[in-house]
């Protein structure tokens, strides 16, 4: 039974590590998650997928077809590049009839996308208040904390039993 524990525990610390690594190097990169909260890109982007965007791809080369965030007043808007004018970029969500009226110049462009992750939208959602995001901070601590006392229990278990050997 320890050894599912440790082993089960050992595979979430490691997992963890690895998307925390990977978060920084793409923040460092420039990327940035956001979560889609609305269904005006279906079936290119659901309702609740977190879509990776590229914040230095510059402006003068986004092409017709190519996805991208800008912003709006009140909240940023995920939607496809359907041409291109003197005014600026035009923009229509794939499950919109019409295309937006505003043309997307470069202070409203925010980025491109460039991968996106489904559904992982939802958890994040739910980790929105201070008190979500300071319990998923103490799961994670209390996983690392667990994992690093049952490695050493093992080690101590090991020299007890063949004596310190160094």
């Amino acid at each position: 039974m320890k050894k599912t524990i440790r082993f089960l525990l050992n595979t979430i610390t490691c997992f963890v590590t690895i998307v925390g690594v990977l978060t920084i190097a793409l923040y460092l990169l420039g990327i940035r998650p956001t979560v889609v909260t609305s269904g005006s890109m279906i079936p290119a982007i659901g309702i609740g997928d977190v879509c990776f965007i590229n914040t230095r791809y510059p402006y003068e080369k986004v092409q017709k077809q190519d996805i991208i965030v800008y912003k709006e007043p009140r909240q940023k808007v995920i939607h496809r590049v359907v041409g291109k004018t003197e005014e600026g970029l035009i923009t229509k969500g794939d499950a919109n009839n019409n295309q937006d009226r505003l043309r997307i110049t470069k202070n409203e462009f925010m980025g491109k996308m460039v991968f996106l992750v489904p559904k992982v939208g939802y958890i994040s959602a739910n980790l929105q208040g201070a008190t979500a995001k300071a319990i998923f901070v103490t799961i994670i601590i209390a996983i690392y904390v667990a994992a690093y006392l049952l490695n050493y229990e093992k080690k101590e278990r090991k020299k007890n039993e063949y004596g310190d050997i160094r």
